[in-house]
């Protein structure tokens, strides 16, 4: 989900790669507690990151004003930048930073049913951003075993 301005947006998905399927969970696995081992099977991780959608973002769509989150916009998802840049603007001041790739922004949001982000996160450069909705991370930390595509098994 990607947002313009306080509209969400729904960007280009692509399909990821077998071998983009390992790193995502890698990383997660590595780098976000409520994705480690411990808390999430490795094959649950690895279904959940392969039905979770990758968004591209365009450079027309850059020129547009592409944001993943907006200050005081609930949000349902995180978010990991696999490549471009986004400018993050916070505090008080709204002071601008810049981000690379490999970084995992709104974790909050998988745990937290209000989240709201105290920033706003906007696409600079041409980009590709994985999301891992709330719902989906819910049924995979709660291991349904109904129909949910995410269960333990």
């Amino acid at each position: 989900m990607l947002q313009r301005r306080d509209e969400l947006k729904e960007g280009h998905t692509s399909d990821k790669t077998t071998d983009e399927v390992r790193a995502l969970a890698s990383y997660l696995a590595n780098n976000a507690p409520m994705f480690r081992a411990s808390e999430v099977p490795a094959a649950a991780l690895r279904r959940l990151v392969s039905r979770s959608p990758a968004y591209n973002v365009e450079e027309t769509d850059v020129r547009r004003g592409i944001y993943v989150y907006v200050r005081g916009v609930p949000a349902t998802y995180a978010c990991l930048l696999l490549h471009g840049r986004l400018q993050i603007a916070s505090g008080a001041e709204e002071l601008p930073s810049e981000l690379g790739p490999w970084i995992l922004l709104g974790a909050a949001a998988l745990t937290d049913a209000h989240y709201v982000p105290e920033f706003t996160a906007q696409v600079t450069t041409a980009a590709r951003v994985f999301i891992v909705q709330r719902s989906d991370f819910r049924a995979l930390s709660k291991g349904k075993e109904t129909n949910t595509p995410f269960a333990f098994r």
